[in-house]
């Protein structure tokens, strides 16, 4: 390690960030001794330009990545669903364009829900799957007598509390600030938490991967006065260079979470050159050394890490050889490969009934459409031009294990005229997979051209109902130009760009809806919202919808896009009501994705 660098945000009395300092401003000391600052810079995170429903960032994108650990071991149970829906408001209203944030638990069983994304539709499903595992917030209750609960992969039982071997809190928050090393941008975790012991390891492995931890007490100020845990959060938020907050679910937590980002927003970036005998081992162990940020300018309080270990920074990954390093290394990157332009949708709807169960089974179509203008076409010997394209395709189980793959080589010998045609329009890929079940799905898609060699990359997210429950359910939803609102999901292979001046027809195949066969009537309505950059520019409100289109598995309609609506990005909500169930089995909600461009 030839230099030692650390962030530290300065505020003055009222917790504004102070962004006018200079080197000399500063004193930095490690193991007490006065350090010569060779490096100096003020960093600010810029608002990203990039679109607000833009699920598939690229590295340099990412300006922000922030961990959201809900601690369901440290915290009253009751005040989990405070908590929860505060994190949900938090991904609505203050998650930003270039965020790239993840969410997992303390008592773990989240799968492939707690990887880095910027899908709100994914980070949502993530919060409601921490209050959907078994035992929630009943670590140490025993299982009710006449109840079996079935646990994930990895998840301890309900009740389960064998003190030796109790769920691993510091084991979920270690790997929390592993999957926080690699990522770009200002790094974060912010740990929702009554009381979290942190070991010296756990905050030399922060320090280390440049990452700050912001603890959030939400249960406030006990009747008593104090909290045990309350020096534990403040010791663990003090020594990384982050904030301990007590607070309340609700409004306050929210303005906590908001106080979080803006201490995020700006940091300076100090730098030293250490000793060679830093890094030198005492009986085989490496040594910690601490590190003491001073500002000398008045009345103003300085943040930053307390101190490095002396050990090497870890070798960089080797750079990809095979076609399959590149596939491989593409397709579960956290970030968007961008050497081929890629987009993947996943769609899916309901399979016909088996013919012994009569059940009817999810059924996706994983959609590839590829970027033609990244493509380059070679000279073949016969004058023809060639293109060698590797296609490589996951769909993953919420436990991580594949549910299905595809891995294709495609040769494409074309004439001349019929290679600009796809440079042009492009090139699409479709494959169809019946489900094993309902439930949430991860799909990932890689494509490399082996001529360049090329990569791209993009991921998808789905949570397919039970189409054969007792309650209302959408399959995803299909937009044309065409006024064919009855095409099925599966059969749908569209570009989700429409021209402004124009009319979208959506549709989508609807199941469970009480009193849906004759000579019973359903009492269903629906209502389409559309969203920019976070914003309602367009609500329907609500929409009878006929019953024998509902008898017929149908919910049609058509949207309007003006001449005036401004080209971008836009997300499509349709929320179906069934007025003839049970409140909590009335609605059913999907979302899709459309860009509106100019004539």
């Amino acid at each position: 390690m030839d230099l030692v660098q650390v962030d530290a945000v300065v505020t003055d009395s009222k917790g504004n960030h102070v962004t006018d300092l200079r080197p000399d401003d500063f004193e930095i000391l490690e193991d007490g001794k006065p350090q010569k600052i060779s490096n100096f810079s003020w960093i600010e995170l810029t608002p990203s330009k990039i679109p607000a429903n833009e699920r598939n960032l690229r590295r340099e994108e990412v300006h922000r990545s922030i961990v959201l650990m809900i601690d369901d071991l440290g915290t009253p149970w009751e005040d989990l669903p405070g908590v929860m829906a505060s994190a949900k408001k938090f991904v609505a209203e203050q998650m930003a364009p270039g965020d790239l944030v993840s969410v997992t638990a303390s008592r773990g069983g989240m799968g492939f829900y707690q990887q880095f994304t910027s899908d709100k539709q994914q980070l949502y499903a993530a919060i409601d799957h921490i209050g959907h595992r078994p035992g929630f917030g009943q670590w140490v209750m025993d299982t009710p007598r006449g109840i079996e609960l079935k646990t994930d992969r990895g998840e301890p039982p309900f009740g389960y509390r064998d003190p030796g071997n109790p769920p691993n809190p510091i084991g979920y928050l270690t790997w929390a600030i592993q999957g926080l090393r690699d990522v770009p941008g200002r790094k974060a975790v912010v740990l929702f938490s009554h009381g979290f012991f942190a070991p010296p390891g756990l905050v030399n492995l922060a320090n280390q991967s440049g990452v700050v931890i912001y603890v959030l007490d939400p249960n406030g100020m006990d009747p008593g006065g104090l909290n045990p845990g309350d020096a534990n959060n403040r010791k663990l938020a003090e020594q990384t260079g982050g904030l301990w907050i007590k607070s309340l679910f609700g409004k306050e937590l929210n303005e906590d979470l908001g106080r979080v980002l803006e201490d995020m927003s700006g940091y300076y970036l100090i730098g030293y050159k250490p000793d060679r005998s830093d890094f030198e081992l005492r009986s085989g162990i490496p040594v910690h050394h601490d590190i003491q940020v001073k500002v000398r300018r008045p009345g103003l309080l300085v943040r930053s890490r307390n101190g490095f270990m002396g050990v090497p920074d870890p070798r960089e990954r080797a750079a990809p050889k095979t076609r399959e390093d590149y596939l491989q290394q593409a397709l579960f990157s956290p970030f968007a490969a961008t050497g081929i332009r890629l987009r993947l949708d996943a769609v899916y709807g309901a399979a016909p009934p088996d013919p012994k169960k009569k059940k009817r089974l999810p059924v996706m179509r994983a959609m590839l459409a590829i970027d033609g203008g990244d493509l380059k076409f070679t000279d073949a010997p016969d004058g023809k031009k060639k293109l060698t394209l590797d296609v490589l395709v996951g769909v993953f189980n919420q436990d991580g294990t594949p549910a299905e793959s595809a891995d294709q080589r495609f040769t494409i010998s074309a004439s001349a005229a019929d290679a600009e045609r796809m440079a042009q329009y492009g090139l699409h890929w479709a494959k169809d997979v019946t489900l094993p079940r309902p439930g949430p799905y991860l799909v990932r898609a890689a494509v490399r051209e082996e001529a360049v060699p090329a990569v791209g990359s993009a991921y998808s997210f789905v949570e397919a109902p039970d189409f054969d429950g007792s309650r209302i359910a959408l399959s995803s939803i299909v937009l044309s130009s065409d006024g064919n609102e009855k095409r099925k999901s599966q059969d749908y292979m569209g570009s989700g760009q429409f021209t402004a001046g124009s009319t979208i027809h959506f549709g989508c195949e609807v199941f469970g809806v009480k009193n849906s066969k004759p000579p019973k009537k359903p009492d269903v309505e629906m209502q389409v919202l559309l969203f920019r950059d976070g914003e309602t520019v367009y609500n329907s409100n609500l929409i009878p919808v006929a019953p024998e289109d509902i008898q017929g598995n149908l919910l049609a309609g058509r949207l309007n896009i003006t001449k005036e609506m401004p080209a971008g990005d836009y997300s499509m909500q349709l929320i179906a009501f069934d007025r003839e169930a049970s409140k909590k089995k009335q609605m059913a909600t999907q979302w899709i994705d459309l860009t509106v461009v100019k004539p």
